[in-house]
């Protein structure tokens, strides 16, 4: 029940920001910025600069004290010993003995682990749920602690059955006293009717700290034809600077439960940013472009559209599509098109940035996306 609420906010979340998000970069803007017009030299140089800074500060997501705590829970055996390689990792062991227990969201109390006999043990009482826990196999103290200060269920209806799913919840994990990851699940509603069988999210605010970066995620739908999803991710528990930005604007033709298939997204539009100063600024005419067909033109794609990078409020560059000569055939791809003409691709442009987030050749933008997504998706899942 939890997995399944997990799953579809993040099917959300990355159904909204990496398919909108890349595909809006695929677009051209006329818009000057609000500062005038960068040099495009200094643009360029921009450019290059953000694409470090990103790959810097994406860096931290697989090497700060959260991801370092999760390899050590779920990156190994549970025992030190050679000879017992195959056993689980102690993660997963401490979940599995959580369920076989039956020790819930619902369960209030202080639990500790219990090494030498691999089970929780019940220690006192709690108004909240407290797991006492080691970070890793070696550590030789249950030297973490999970709290769950906060749960409640609402009952929504998913592919025409009643589900308990979520609607708050207050939780945190410290390891030596030092808090590595929490969870805020707040402000959450579903809208009575139904698509598919299946109640529609009219408003969540989920923050989740990795540390030491802090996940924002934000739907809010003002009417049943207008949503707005909003992403952030900051430095420092929220404290420092904004490392990655999504907002999403989506306008229907029509209500969502009278919306019978694609046609009736009419526009999308909102801002990607890259650092504290680097923004994308795009609006997508949907309906246009899928009046164009399955396979619409490079220009008929450009003209419905627009997209704007500015940094620090100067105009740097637009975003559009253009036939491009790669390994002898021709190819569409998106372009930054700079303040003098010169066009660069943008995902070389951004290539640091595509291998820090998968590894992978940047040439592939789609695979890209979809391993991202799937790769975050996978770890964050856990987590629920």
């Amino acid at each position: 029940m939890h997995l399944l609420f997990s799953k579809r906010l993040l099917s959300l979340f990355f159904l909204v920001t990496f398919g909108v998000a890349l595909v809006s970069c695929d677009s051209v803007g006329s818009d000057d910025g609000n500062g005038g017009t960068l040099d495009p030299d200094q643009a360029k140089s921009e450019v290059a600069s953000v694409d470090s800074d990103l790959s810097s500060n994406l860096t931290e997501l697989t090497d700060g004290s959260f991801a370092t705590t999760l390899q050590d829970l779920f990156g190994g055996s549970s025992t030190a010993s050679t000879e017992k390689t195959t056993e689980a990792p102690l993660g997963v062991v401490l979940l599995d003995q959580l369920a076989e227990q039956d020790i819930t969201p619902s369960t209030t109390g202080v639990y500790n682990w219990s090494t030498s006999e691999q089970k929780w043990i019940a220690q006192q009482s709690s108004e909240s749920l407290v797991l006492n826990f080691p970070a890793s196999p070696s550590a030789s103290s249950n030297n973490a602690a999970f709290r769950l200060s906060e749960y409640t269920e609402t009952p929504v209806t998913l592919e025409g059955e009643q589900e308990m799913l979520p609607a708050t919840v207050d939780a945190s994990m410290a390891i030596d006293g030092t808090e590595v990851f929490s969870v805020n699940l707040s402000n959450t509603s579903f809208y009575t009717e139904q698509v598919e069988g299946s109640q529609v999210p009219q408003n969540f605010r989920l923050e989740v700290l990795t540390a030491p970066q802090l996940h924002t995620f934000q739907l809010d739908s003002p009417s049943k034809s207008e949503f707005e999803f909003e992403f952030d991710l900051e430095k420092d528990r929220g404290d420092g600077e904004k490392v990655l930005g999504f907002l999403v604007g989506a306008t229907l033709s029509s209500d969502f439960d009278e919306v019978t298939d694609a046609s009736g997204l009419d526009e999308l539009a909102g801002s990607v940013e890259l650092g504290p100063s680097v923004t994308l600024d795009y609006t997508i005419d949907v309906d246009g472009i899928d009046e164009r067909g399955e396979d619409p033109s490079v220009e008929e794609v450009n003209d419905r559209f627009t997209a704007t990078l500015n940094v620090s409020e100067q105009k740097a560059g637009d975003i559009e599509f253009a036939r491009i000569s790669q390994e002898g055939e021709t190819i569409r791809a998106p372009v930054i098109v700079y303040p003098n003409g010169d066009q660069e691709q943008l995902q070389k442009a951004f290539s640091g940035t595509f291998q820090t987030i998968v590894g992978v050749p940047v040439e592939d933008v789609s695979s890209t996306a979809k391993s991202a997504a799937n790769s975050v998706k996978d770890a964050v899942v856990q987590l629920f």
